[in-house]
């Protein structure tokens, strides 16, 4: 009774597969069979039972990469982790650091230990390619940077206002626009921080800037005064910082000035 239910798992499988080998529907046949369930299977028997839902299975994987996480900096032994699911079942999955294969894995939660020591310091793509029994596959990807090597040199940073100096209304709020640049060697800065203080120390406008393609700009609304000391209008200080991945931080200055309207010309 084994013949028909194998030739009717064969020709479920070339349905699929019309130009597969005999020797390619044998091997599948056996690959998706279920190992070592018979009892008293008999002496020599490969001990299989055939199992068949993959063969008309044409639904993919799905998959995602749960450690490490996108953008994380890493260093050392690392466990990469994945979570897969199939509507029929898992093989295996294979993980990769850019070309380079890392291992596979094909019992869940599926990972692999990476020595990030033999690859040099930079940005890497893992990748986590999941295998069903039917072949159908699926894969996750996020991008980490290596840093074995430590990182002393701080970021770039660089900052200035569109104009210098304003004439505006006494006490109106200006809309004053800063442009600047932020880069560092080994990683890439996304976001720069920024305050702002009047002559008087006081605390004026702060928050974040987002860095695309190295350039940042951002705008804060600042008082044209002409009281006390403010003889040719108030002067602003605003201080731009970066951070890289290992902490180290640089930070850049520009001055403004906000003048009120008693006819002082911008210079």
């Amino acid at each position: 009774m084994a013949t028909p239910h194998v030739a009717g798992a064969a020709a479920l499988y070339l349905q699929r597969k019309p130009g597969a080998s005999p020797a390619q529907v044998a091997a599948a046949i056996t690959r998706s069979a279920t190992a070592g369930v018979i009892k008293d299977a008999g002496l020599g028997s490969p001990n299989r039972l055939i199992f068949t839902a993959a063969f008309g299975d044409t639904t993919a994987p799905a998959i995602s990469l749960t450690r490490p996480h996108q953008g994380a900096p890493v260093r050392g032994r690392v466990t990469v982790t994945a979570s897969a699911q199939d509507d029929v079942e898992i093989t295996k999955v294979v993980f990769f650091a850019g070309d380079t294969q890392l291992g596979s894995d094909s019992t869940a939660p599926y990972s692999i230990d990476w020595n990030t020591t033999a690859s040099p310091d930079g940005q890497y793509s893992i990748v986590a390619l999941a295998y069903d029994l039917a072949g159908n596959t699926a894969s996750a990807r996020v991008s980490v940077t290596v840093r074995n090597k430590r990182d002393d040199t701080p970021p770039r940073v660089s900052v200035a206002a569109v104009q210098g100096m304003m004439l505006q209304h006494n006490g109106e709020l200006v809309p004053v626009t800063f442009r600047g640049t932020a880069s560092d060697e080994l990683s890439s800065i996304r976001i720069v921080s920024f305050t702002v203080r009047d002559e008087y120390g006081r605390v004026q406008p702060s928050g974040n800037a987002v860095v695309t393609d190295g350039r940042f700009s951002l705008t804060a609304y600042l008082e044209a005064s002409r009281r006390g000391r403010d003889a040719d209008g108030r002067q602003y200080m605003l201080t731009v910082k970066a951070t890289d991945l290992e902490g180290n931080q640089a930070s850049a200055t520009a001055l403004v000035i906000v003048a009120h309207d008693r006819g002082v010309a911008p210079r």
